[in-house]
């Protein structure tokens, strides 16, 4: 939209990779640099000096940044360079909360703060309360699929029959994709739960990778969990599927649970204010409440074996 508008736009990252987006960036006309991580490892300022010089270089007029890395260190820089405002963009619910203590007037540098999500917007209540604050929500527009139902169910390995949850998500921390397999390996002992049913993973492996798959292993449903990694093809993958899960226990407004409302799945999530502000008035999702994985795997068999349920929410 900047772009449209006729500004000069220019997008930076603090590492390489994200080829997705590098590629979207680059079927727009989008210019990308990569920028030294500021009080990186060995020489921590050293790279904070080059990040300034770089940014510095770009003579600015306005900087916007999003999640909590990129927040810090724009703010920290902006008094430094010719921008006139820093956007700070708040997209999650506090997750760092803890590492902005670190820096007790970073709150007050930025001119202007956006959350995409209420849980974003009460966490800068407490971080920034004085400050100028916008609540703009994601938009979602899902792709047209690149494979069929089909064609994905055979890459999964997973008979046209058998019920698919599908969870997308990078496989970090704070997703808590643990508490999903723990009550995945619940719901597969319950006789009611189709002893066909599969569930996908998709989501860039992080630091959690290695050790879900171990879980995976250890909980003895490793053979009905598919791990399916980086998925560009996420309209498709949707199509495929018949539930849509969620275990993150923080969320600003997560774009996993509107994509598959997007794509017509029916959820089960725990119930954490980001799922509640994306489902909005829609009835019959499943939101799990205490956060427990027997409480998940209850909503996963509720889920499963109510097809009435599941295309009305659909």
């Amino acid at each position: 939209q900047l772009k449209y508008a006729g500004h000069v736009t220019l997008v930076c990252a603090f590492q390489k990779g994200g080829e997705q987006a590098a590629t979207l960036c680059s079927s727009l006309g989008l210019p990308m640099r990569v920028l030294p991580l500021p009080l990186s490892k060995p020489r921590p300022a050293r790279s904070m000096i080059a990040f300034l010089y770089h940014l510095r270089r770009f003579s600015p007029d306005y900087i916007f940044s999003y999640c909590s890395t990129p927040n810090i260190f724009a703010a920290l820089a902006f008094p430094f360079t010719s921008a006139r405002h820093c956007i700070w963009g708040q997209r999650d619910a506090g997750l760092d909360a803890s590492l902005l203590k670190m820096f007790p007037c970073l709150n007050r540098i930025p001119s202007v703060f956006v959350s995409n999500s209420l849980a974003g917007m009460d966490f800068l209540k407490v971080f920034a309360p004085n400050a100028l604050a916008f609540h703009i929500q994601n938009a979602i527009s899902l792709s047209p699929p690149q494979k069929t139902r089909s064609q994905w169910r055979q890459r999964l390995d997973v008979d046209s029959h058998a019920l698919l949850f599908l969870m997308i998500a990078t496989l970090s921390s704070h997703k808590a994709h643990d508490i999903l397999l723990e009550a995945w390996a619940l719901a597969r002992k319950d006789p009611l739960f189709p002893s066909s049913a599969r569930l996908v993973l998709a989501g860039r492996p992080d630091d959690q990778a290695e050790n879900l798959h171990q879980m995976a292993t250890d909980l003895g449903v490793k053979d009905s969990v598919n791990f399916a990694g980086n998925v560009e093809d996420v309209a498709g993958l949707i199509a495929a599927a018949d539930i849509g899960v969620f275990s993150s226990r923080l969320e600003g407004l997560p774009n996993s649970v509107l994509e598959c409302m997007a794509g017509g799945l029916p959820l089960v999530a725990l119930d954490i204010a980001g799922t509640r502000e994306a489902m909005g008035d829609i009835k019959g999702n499943i939101l799990v409440l205490p956060h427990t994985a027997a409480g998940f795997a209850h909503g996963l068999v509720g889920m499963a074996i109510d097809s009435d349920r599941r295309h009305v929410v659909g």
